[in-house]
């Protein structure tokens, strides 16, 4: 999990200082669900603060088909616990 969990990371951090700098960001994989809706809600829950369910809830609410995977509620909270720390 520790290697996703940086995966994510990355692709969030990148992305904040696109949007930081005036740019715009599109995330997509393959099908659309679980990789992207982790980085959206990784995005998530650093623009807006909030934890995991949270941020899952706000990208179900678009797309309902996001995160249906095994093990994505675990990323997040793992996500989020290191946000909280500060283990990155």
């Amino acid at each position: 999990m520790d290697r996703f969990v940086g995966f994510v990371r990355t692709a969030a951090v990148e992305g904040l200082a696109e949007v930081a700098a005036g740019g715009c960001v599109l995330v997509h994989c393959y099908a659309g669900r679980d990789r992207t809706g982790l980085v959206l809600c990784a995005i998530l829950m650093e623009l807006l603060n909030c934890d995991a369910v949270t941020a899952l809830e706000r990208v179900r609410a678009v797309r309902p088909t996001a995160l249906t995977g095994p093990g994505v509620l675990d990323v997040l909270r793992e996500y989020e616990i290191r946000l909280r720390v500060g283990g990155f």
